[in-house]
């Protein structure tokens, strides 16, 4: 894709992306910088949370469902977590 090709709430979709992935990835195995991948998730996050909900449009909802399904995962593994270190 050129630059200028999009549309600005591409965008959205693309850092939603980000957050999403790079908080999955395993900086260990890539000599990845950890703080560097966090900060940038959580910039991209907060991009998606503030622009999805001023620009309305299908890819500001696509970006915030990417966000929600990533946050709905997290908390089911940590409950399947807890639950299973209790038993």
């Amino acid at each position: 894709m050129r630059r200028g090709d999009h549309s600005p709430s591409f965008d959205l979709v693309l850092h939603a992306l980000v957050a999403v992935a790079f908080g999955h990835i395993n900086s260990d195995r890539l000599s990845l910088d950890t703080n560097a991948l966090l900060q940038q998730a959580r910039i991209s996050r907060l991009i998606v949370e503030s622009q999805a909900t001023r620009v309305l449009s299908i890819e500001g909802l696509q970006a915030i469902i990417l966000i929600v399904f990533d946050d709905v995962s997290l908390v089911t593994i940590l409950k399947e977590c807890l639950l299973t270190s209790n038993s």
